[in-house]
């Protein structure tokens, strides 16, 4: 099993517990790791929808990922009101679990 996939496997299997603790309803990889261009020192774009966020989620929940994939987590929150390219670049790439 490559990267990739062993990344899907642990976050599709970590979902429920995410769902659970913060309402996400959706969480998905983009960015190098998603087109499979990653190395060892590549950090892991990660994507989430969220219906409700309190303050300072955000970074409880990059922690925690942090702690189950061993690696550096770029987080981002998918909204309506985000920048433009960076929307179009997630939508293009991501890959939901």
């Amino acid at each position: 099993m490559n990267y990739k996939d062993e990344l899907i496997y642990k976050l599709k299997s970590y979902k429920p517990i995410l769902n659970k603790k913060y309402k996400i309803t959706k969480i998905g990889i983009f960015g190098s790791v998603a087109r499979g261009e990653s190395g060892v020192e590549s950090d892991i774009d990660i994507v989430i929808q969220v219906d409700v966020l309190k303050p300072f989620i955000l970074l409880e929940i990059k922690d925690e990922l942090e702690k189950l994939i061993g690696r550096k987590v770029d987080l981002v929150r998918f909204r309506k009101n985000m920048n433009e390219d960076l929307k179009k670049r997630i939508e293009k790439e991501v890959i939901y679990v």
